[in-house]
């Protein structure tokens, strides 16, 4: 007989309940088929204990055949595989997330170097930009004979650019170095033209120092002058130098000392006409001071240059009308060349008017003011400068206060011409003569009087 008994307990797993099979109590019973039999049993307790080790919980208890609870109190349940599926998307979704903000920033940063290099190529033209006026082109077309003339006749032909400062003397010279740049070679460096401005209270012995310098001697400044001037001509001849341009002549008569004067014009002259270098020369400076040391030796350096290439600043005729003023046809030309999409802001009777107030004609304030302004255009973001950038640009660029002139761009009514600005730089760039000092008794005593330029050469006009 068998008999079968319930294992009343009740197992609680995942919610669910679930009420126990029968087992059966004595195996072996013959023709009778036991719902589990002992070896099941055990082979079911094995595999329980198993899945118990690798999930952290106890085997079944085989007293009460109940589930044991999980290792350690409070421990918490493995994730479902939908919990599981959730982080991954939002890990991915972080991840994602990440990508497009990089991907971004460096949209933004590449939006911002494009931003700035288009700005730099705007400030780039603005200081690039150059009007061809006729004086321009008819200067650069006998500079440019003097330069193709120069290996063919037995002396060379030279030049002279004079007028008062910023009318534009200095950027023909750097035009003229533009078309014909330094070239490196396999045996050296040419250089067909070399530019060099004069030192301030210069000797020709200064001057020396400062083209051997220009020339690229590391000794420019040791040895003798004798032997310095060796070298410059060996340079000049080796780097096939046909033009050598000096700047700021005036310098030279600065020293307020005929025998210096005298002492540069031989120098110059026999730098001309020396076999060895044969190079023709332009002077650069204000037209007074080339009058004085071309004729400082007797006019033996007067006769290589013919009369001079002059320039002024713009004038205003009130009575030629506006659009026929010569400063308004320059800033009608400029106006092409500048970075702005829109037209006819400088090409306007009104701001022409305006300009030549702040500069009396003047072309380097000219530049300054417009290329000032341009700058602030740009970084403001407008499509054209208007009257408050010029404004702007005058208080910055234009030094009102210590010329004398008022600001012509804050008002709105017509401004009036102001008188002649206070040319203050002529003065200090100028040294001063001595003014004596007091004598043995306090008496105030006369300076030493020495000949000078002006006593030997009378002034033009006089």
């Amino acid at each position: 007989m068998v008999d079968v008994q319930h294992a009343g307990g009740i197992e609680t797993r995942g919610g669910r309940h679930r009420q126990d099979t029968p087992r059966a109590v004595g195996a072996g019973t013959p023709g009778l088929a036991a719902p589990a039999t002992a070896d099941t049993d055990a082979k079911a307790e094995r595999q329980g204990q198993g899945r118990g080790r690798r999930g952290g919980q106890r085997p079944n208890d085989g007293a009460t055949g109940q589930r044991a609870e999980p290792l350690g109190a409070g421990a918490a349940p493995s994730p479902s595989p939908s919990i599981t599926a959730a982080a991954v998307t939002v890990a991915m979704e972080g991840r994602t997330i990440q990508v497009l903000d990089d991907a971004l920033l460096a949209e933004q940063d590449a939006l911002i170097r494009a931003e700035r290099e288009m700005r730099l190529a705007r400030y780039a033209q603005l200081q690039s930009a150059r009007v061809i006026s006729p004086a321009f082109t008819r200067t650069m077309a006998a500079l440019e004979r003097c330069y193709e003339m120069q290996p063919i006749r037995k002396e060379p032909p030279c030049a002279s650019l004079v007028g008062p400062k910023g009318c534009g003397k200095t950027t023909i010279a750097e035009s003229l170095c533009e078309r014909h740049p330094s070239i490196k070679t396999k045996t050296g460096i040419e250089r067909p033209v070399v530019y060099c401005v004069v030192p301030p209270n210069a000797t020709y012995s200064m001057l020396v120092s400062e083209l051997l310098k220009v020339m690229g001697d590391p000794r420019y400044d040791k040895d003798s002058i004798t032997s310095r001037t060796g070298r410059l001509r060996d340079a000049l001849r080796d780097c096939k130098t046909r033009i050598v341009i000096l700047d700021k002549i005036n310098h030279f008569v600065y020293a307020k000392d005929a025998n210096v004067l005298r002492a540069g014009a031989d120098w110059l002259k026999n730098l001309i006409k020396h076999p060895d270098t044969k190079v023709s020369v332009i002077l650069v400076g204000l037209e007074d001071e080339f009058t004085a040391l071309v004729e400082a030796n007797k006019g033996q350096l007067a006769h290589f240059f013919p009369d001079p290439h002059r320039f002024a600043p713009y004038a205003w005729d009130p009575k030629v009308r506006d659009q026929d003023q010569d400063l308004y046809i320059f800033l009608e030309q400029l106006e092409v060349l500048l970075p702005f999409e829109e037209r006819g802001y400088l090409a306007n009777p009104d701001t022409a008017w305006r300009i030549y107030c702040a500069s009396h004609g003047t072309l380097r304030y000219v530049m300054m003011l417009i290329r000032r302004a341009g700058e602030i255009t740009i970084d403001a973001g407008k499509r054209h400068p208007h009257r408050q950038e010029f404004a702007q640009a005058f208080d910055e660029e234009l030094a009102g206060n210590r010329r004398r002139v008022p600001n012509p761009f804050k008002d709105e009514a017509r401004p009036e011409l102001a008188a002649k600005p206070l040319d203050v730089d002529n003065d200090l760039s100028q040294p001063q003569e001595s003014r004596g000092g007091l004598g043995r008794h306090g008496r105030r005593t006369r300076a030493p009087r020495r000949e000078t330029v002006q006593s030997i050469i009378p002034r033009r006009g006089r």
